[in-house]
């Protein structure tokens, strides 16, 4: 293992580390890598106590260096994403019109990821964009849920987020063991495996909204281990009933959310009665409509009726 690689990996064991960036920093100047001094300013920029003039220079002097490099930094996620690329033969800047993935950086990797529509290609270049390890954020706002290979790829995730995705046959969808399987089996194997042992360790807050989910998902949201990490749980029109609720009351990981959310399912006073039992309180705004295998729930004046 090189020097570049070792550094890397001390940096995924430890990111707050800041001894270990400014030697990666130092390291990539030496080599010639322009990364690096985009590192050492943005190290040096975290001292808020300095002249004025100075830090303006310094952040003046970081935004050129990204304008210039950050397509290259990106690798292909850089062709979703809007980022102005520089060199053309008219030496003109190009964006893209309407980016599908927006993201923030800090210490010279990327830090928060939010994907408007997450397809195969976006996945793909997600995982092989060579900045990428160190993202504590991921917001995947439409498409598909994420794959086991993002999952394994960005290890230092603190929030996840998977808002309106959908559940097709045809794509690979894992956050967890709780969806049913589908057809790409290499991809999907946290659907019928257990956790793969240190997978997403500094996970602390899970956003799911998707009706794959129901009261399967929740189960194996339990059995995975996951909840017992988490600090807080969205579970928002995830087609969960009282089953569901009440699996949750029973764990005693629950009880010391800092907040569940369970808006948008169909869950009866029974399900809000067992939660409320153990000191957690959900709201009473439950989906409008049929549940799954019973009768028709109205929801009127905040109270739900049968």
């Amino acid at each position: 293992m090189n020097d570049r690689a070792a550094l890397e990996l001390a940096l995924a064991a430890n990111p707050d580390d800041f001894a270990t960036h400014a030697a990666y920093a130092d390291l990539l100047t030496e080599q010639g890598d322009p990364r690096g001094d985009y590192v050492r300013l943005q190290l040096a920029l975290e001292d808020r106590h300095q002249p004025v003039e100075r830090l303006r220079a310094m952040e003046q002097e970081a935004f050129e260096l990204s304008q210039r490099h950050q397509a290259e930094w990106l690798g292909t996620l850089a062709d979703h994403a809007n980022v102005t690329a520089w060199g053309n033969p008219l030496g003109t800047r190009v964006t893209v019109e309407r980016p599908n993935v927006e993201f923030t950086m800090r210490r010279g990797w990327l830090n928060e990821v939010r994907v408007r529509t997450l397809s195969s290609e976006v996945q793909d270049a997600l995982v092989e964009c060579p900045i990428a390890r160190l993202v504590t954020d991921l917001t995947i706002q439409g498409g598909s849920l994420v794959t086991l290979r993002i999952l394994t790829a960005l290890p230092n995730l603190t929030r996840l987020s998977c808002e309106n995705a959908l559940d097709e046959p045809t794509v690979t969808v894992a956050t967890g063991a709780w969806f049913h399987p589908v057809a790409d089996r290499e991809s999907s194997s946290l659907l019928d495996r257990p956790l793969p042992v240190g997978l997403l360790p500094r996970l602390r807050y899970l956003t799911l909204r998707t009706q794959a989910c129901g009261d399967d998902g929740v189960s194996r949201l339990i059995v995975s281990g996951l909840l017992d990490q988490l600090r807080g749980l969205d579970l928002c029109t995830c087609a969960i009933t009282d089953d569901g609720a009440q699996s949750l009351a029973e764990h005693p990981a629950v009880a010391k959310l800092e907040y569940l959310h369970l808006d948008g399912n169909h869950i009866s006073p029974i399900g809000i009665d067992a939660l409320a039992a153990v000191g957690v309180a959900i709201s009473q705004r439950q989906y409008l409509g049929p549940t799954p295998g019973g009768d028709d729930v109205e929801v009127a004046d905040g109270e739900i009726e049968f």
